[in-house]
């Protein structure tokens, strides 16, 4: 430990900075090939994303609400006394099949305390077979 694991397939000890480093170039390399577009906007109980891509069918589109940043006092535990921070916490994610459609929107409740410039979307079309990642983009709200 620590131990990485890169695009679902390679993995490394989390010391092994020169692998890891090409292992993570090459996957940004590969996870261009399908485009996604994303737009999302903020109503008073929800949020609405809407995406557009030509992946593969066979694909699985997530889509993730996340907060950028967060921290925690932590009371009890290994961690008694600590304030820790987090940061790209996943708070909800939807799954698309992209054999169904390739176009839509899809929605989010709206998380408590929200404010849009410390939460962002991101998808990521994924083989859900083995793993790899074949697409990413990220949207602010308008």
């Amino acid at each position: 430990t620590p131990q990485l694991v890169v695009n679902g397939k390679t993995e490394f000890v989390g010391s092994d900075e020169n692998n890891i480093r090409n292992a993570v170039q090459e996957a940004l390399f590969i996870s261009k090939k399908n485009n996604i577009e994303l737009s999302a906007n903020v109503s008073q109980n929800t949020i609405d994303v809407h995406y557009k891509t030509s992946s593969d069918p066979k694909y699985t589109l997530l889509v993730n609400l996340v907060e950028k940043h967060s921290s925690t006092q932590v009371g009890k535990g290994e961690n008694e006394g600590r304030h820790l921070h987090h940061w790209q916490i996943v708070h909800q994610q939807n799954p698309i099949s992209l054999n169904k459609q390739q176009e839509g929107i899809t929605t989010f409740k709206l998380p408590e305390g929200f404010s849009p410039d410390n939460w962002e979307v991101i998808a990521f079309v994924q083989n859900t077979k083995t793993g790899t990642i074949s697409g990413s983009s990220k949207t602010a709200f308008k």
